[in-house]
């Protein structure tokens, strides 16, 4: 999984571009030992 760009992070929520092949509540792990859901 490639992340491109995060656009926005506020709240506790992150919005990034780049994440293909992920579906909606897919955990999905990011860098520096972070998760995220989709």
């Amino acid at each position: 999984m490639k992340l491109e760009k995060v656009i926005l992070i506020g709240d506790g929520v992150a919005r990034a571009t780049g994440l293909e092949n992920v579906m909606s509540s897919e955990l999905v792990e990011l860098p520096n030992d972070t998760f995220g859901m989709a």
